[in-house]
């Protein structure tokens, strides 16, 4: 992590259940194939209970902490579906400069320059299923020939620690080997080598059964569009990210509530697909009536935090937190 931005993990170290897998992959088909998003698998004991064991290990390694950032997809090349684009977790916007080195641990102690945000990316193919996937739970096979995990390592982008301050281009570009920004024709950022050696420092992250990806909130990542004709099918996976307490509170106030709550986890899965939305392909957007019962899900809890229910109100207007609601409720 503290080299490339990301490592991976054998699934023989978390002790993989690949008949749990099964279970979560088939539930993501079912809810998919009944039209609903792919993180509504989160209604089934066995999705959380795999985040939760990932998670565990991760939170080990890197010191934070699980924030229910729990998301499913499923990516079909068949219908010519891809992953997102090129993104990190965590921008910052015009703070670049100053808070993303702040968004590492210092030098010392055990979680040493550790990033304060990451997720974790696992393969957990069913072998039996006739299909070859930031916690990222892969629940089938991920190659470049269906679509896998594509990242640029921390030594050729300058971003990653610094900020995304430099562009590829002018008298403080970054170095020909690296990557930055620039301004595309349309007016947006995007990301690019600043010459064609660059190309060569991208890296491919085939995904097995049961071994998992760790990825930094810096890490520039996307997700590739595979081959249409592959025989690997689509690439099912199920997301989970952690972070220090300090930097980035959990998304809902009471952690238990979602092991007891089915008005909870249907409330979290729909805040879920609206708010990872516009990173999803164009073929994966939200049919308008189930915008609508997104949006009513999301508005009838209560028990999201603050910083979470902010967010949320941006794709799903009068969603708030419980606190909020509570103080309006007495007036």
């Amino acid at each position: 992590m503290r080299s490339d931005g990301y490592f991976t993990l054998p699934g023989d170290l978390v002790g993989v259940d690949l008949e749990q897998v099964a279970r979560v992959r088939r539930a993501v088909r079912a809810v998919t194939n009944a039209g609903w998003a792919a993180s509504f698998v989160m209604v089934y004991d066995d999705a959380l209970a795999l985040a939760a064991q990932y998670g565990a290990v991760v939170e080990a390694v890197s010191g934070n902490r699980p924030l229910f950032d729990i998301q499913a997809s499923l990516v079909d090349p068949a219908l010519s579906q891809a992953g997102f684009g090129p993104h990190r977790d965590r921008p910052f916007g015009p703070a670049e400069g100053t808070a993303t080195p702040r968004s590492f641990r210092g030098r010392k102690g055990k979680f040493a320059e550790m990033p304060k945000f990451c997720t974790c990316w696992i393969g957990l193919f069913d072998v039996g299923s006739g299909f070859g996937s930031g916690v990222r739970v892969r629940l089938s096979e991920a190659m470049p020939d269906n679509g896998c995990m594509y990242v640029l390592p921390r030594a050729a982008d300058h971003g990653y620690s610094e900020g995304d301050m430099l562009s590829v281009s002018g008298p403080n570009a970054v170095a020909p080997h690296k990557w930055g920004l620039r301004q595309s024709p349309t007016g947006n950022p995007i990301w690019s080598p600043n010459q064609n050696q660059a190309f060569a420092s991208v890296r491919a992250v085939p995904c097995h059964s049961g071994d998992a990806m760790v990825i930094s909130h810096r890490v520039l990542h996307w997700g590739s569009q595979g081959r249409p004709e592959s025989e690997l099918g689509p690439r099912i996976s199920l997301t989970c990210s952690l972070a220090k307490p300090s930097f980035e509170q959990p998304f809902v106030q009471d952690v238990g509530v979602l092991g007891q709550s089915l008005e909870a986890r249907l409330a979290l899965a729909a805040a879920q697909t609206l708010s990872y939305e516009d990173q999803a392909s164009r073929s994966m957007t939200i049919d308008p009536e189930k915008r609508e019962v997104y949006e009513r899900l999301c508005r009838s809890f209560d028990g999201f935090t603050e910083q979470y229910a902010e967010r949320v109100s941006r794709f799903a207007p009068e969603a708030e937190g419980g606190k909020r609601r509570k103080k309006q409720r007495k007036m």
